[in-house]
């Protein structure tokens, strides 16, 4: 028994697959037909029979202009919804000699057509579709940066940019899918979405931008600068810099014995984004630091030999041409003395879609630059991974998105300690809500002096909050290769009278996987596998970790049902 989406191809479907997918529950794909209402079928079936049907409608196209008239609501909030069709149900003409009634009677209506049949008249993968996709358009205006403006993303015009919607759509569709396999006594199994039942993963994440003392303005005219911009509360600073710098020389500084020795007390692991744009293209703003500089290199040492991974902090014009960044990686690669699988773009620049064709084809696994350039919270509406080009062939690259960064708390928002702790508090309660990823945003020049203490203090709270008993604080490289080697996992169900077989297979050798079934689950589960034995008794929703599975293994557990 699997799951099957079923539809035309569009960015419906593919916000479908990666909701569903993001959900662990392996579907299969099925061309359909395509009509005026973009429909999407999810289906419960085995190779003779339908057991569950649930279509979906939508009306065509999102327009972001257009009003928001309703509102999809569950337990922890609601998600505006761009339909008219809430109340008055316009299908008939479609479904002709269908009786709808409203099984819920609340919104969105949940309709039954038949015995195991189903439909929601609304665009809910549409709507999902248009925040994960929508990231980027010619006509949109752009700051002095190139980046697209804030104000134009979907989840800010919805006034939802510290919420994501999009989990919430998931989530709408997994209760859905919960409540009717009770109703019709089907069992379905789930993949939870992180290793060994973590109810989140944490990712801190480093930009070396560096520092030298002597850099863009002197650090002995800083003083006189700020005398003549009228900035008098940067005096004290500036002269306190001017006389340290008098014996510093022009090496860059990085901060990083501070960073790492505070890491190492609690033993978390961090990925650093370093800047190899020497290698060619350097912009102005690009961090003004060599590779081949002994400072440089011995901090790669210190990273990759205590708890860091090494990734590549793309110059500033590096994702808007076609030879800088692959120049740049290799660059990093040859001083580092190993591959490096992820990226970030200085300034959050990233030209879409083709910034990640760029990427792609330069040998990157995973970006996490699509974050908001004014405020916090989180671009796509989504706080899992996902593959930010829909449908596109030879392009296998995941986005790790950011919720917030430290100069934007601190610089853009104006926000004091407390007030970023609060904001950074409500972002991962969200995350960890949904069983998300946190990725946080730091940059090592802030541990420089105590000026800065705000947001040094702000650092130790963010550790606090990921290091959260059983949640999974991880490098943004080890997350890609775990989220890669869950998406090679496909559990399936088979009915046999009152047993259930549930066959577990994957691609590669993974460990730490854990299997939730929806549905009325009681009863015990007994199974071998290469790397262990399952045995125990078992309720709906409740984890069950798996033994390790070797690489083309089939797992197969087996459910005797309590009547």
């Amino acid at each position: 028994m699997r799951l099957l989406l079923r539809g035309p191809r569009g960015y419906r479907r593919s916000a479908a697959l990666e909701l569903l997918e993001g959900l662990g529950l392996s579907p299969k794909m099925e061309e359909g037909t395509a009509n005026r209402f973009g429909e999407l079928s999810l289906l419960i079936s085995d190779r003779s029979k339908i057991h569950l049907r649930i279509d979906l409608w939508g009306e065509g196209p999102i327009q972001t202009q257009q009003e928001v008239s309703a509102h999809l609501s569950w337990n922890e909030g609601s998600l505006p919804i761009f339909t008219p069709y809430l109340k008055d149900v316009p299908y008939t003409s479609v479904l002709k000699g269908v009786k709808l009634t409203n099984e819920t009677n609340e919104m969105p209506a949940v309709y039954r057509v038949g015995r195991s049949h189903y439909l929601i008249p609304v665009d809910l993968f549409g709507q999902a579709g248009a925040m994960l996709y929508l990231l980027g358009h010619r006509s949109w205006h752009k700051d002095d940066h190139l980046r697209y403006a804030d104000q134009y993303h979907l989840p800010v015009i919805l006034g939802l940019s510290e919420e994501t919607p999009v989990n919430a759509v998931a989530r709408f569709i997994l209760d859905l899918l919960s409540a009717l396999c009770k109703k019709h006594n089907l069992l379905l199994p789930r993949l939870l979405p992180w290793p060994n039942s973590a109810p989140f993963a944490g990712a801190l994440t480093f930009d070396l931008d560096g520092s030298r003392p002597q850099a863009r303005i002197p650090a002995l005219a800083e003083p006189f600068y700020n005398l003549l911009k009228g900035r008098f509360k940067r005096l004290p600073a500036s002269l306190r810099s001017a006389a340290a710098s008098l014996g510093t020389g022009n090496a860059p500084r990085f901060n990083l014995p501070t960073i790492l020795s505070r890491m190492e007390r609690i033993a978390a692991r961090a990925t650093f984004f370093i800047s190899a744009s020497h290698a060619g293209g350097r912009h102005l703003l690009d961090a003004d630091y060599h590779l081949d500089e002994p400072i440089t290199r011995r901090c790669i040492s210190a990273i990759k030999n205590g708890p860091g991974e090494i990734a590549l902090h793309a110059g500033y014009k590096a994702l808007f041409t076609d030879k800088e960044l692959q120049a740049q990686k290799e660059y990093l690669e040859n001083v580092a003395g190993e591959a490096v699988v992820g990226s970030r773009s200085h300034y959050l620049r990233l030209q879409y879609p083709k910034g990640f064709n760029r990427l792609a084809g330069a040998g990157i696994s995973y970006d996490s630059t699509l974050a908001f350039s004014t405020i916090a919270g989180f671009r796509a509406g989504y706080c899992l991974p996902f593959r930010p080009l829909p449908g596109e062939e030879n392009v296998d690259i995941l986005e790790m998105p950011p919720m917030a960064m430290d100069t934007i708390l601190f610089q853009v928002m104006k926000l004091d300690h407390n007030q970023a702790k609060a904001l950074l508090k409500r972002l991962i309660q969200r995350v960890a809500g949904y069983n998300g990823l946190a990725v946080y945003i730091l940059h090592d020049y802030y541990f420089s002096s105590g000026e800065f203490r705000h947001m040094q203090d702000t650092f130790n709270d963010v550790i606090n909050m990921l290091g959260r008993p059983g949640a999974w604080m991880a490098t943004l490289k080890e997350i890609d290769l775990w989220w890669r080697k869950r998406g090679g996992v496909i559990a399936e169900a088979d009915r046999k009278d009152r047993r259930w077989e549930f066959h577990i297979s994957s691609k590669d050798k993974i460990e730490g996987l854990t299997l939730a079934i929806l549905g009325k689950v009681r009863g015990r589960l007994e199974g071998k596998f290469s790397g262990g034995s399952v045995s125990k008794p078992v309720a709906e929703g409740e984890p069950i970790t798996l033994p390790p599975l070797t690489a083309g293994e089939t797992g197969l557990l087996k459910l005797e049902a309590k009547r």
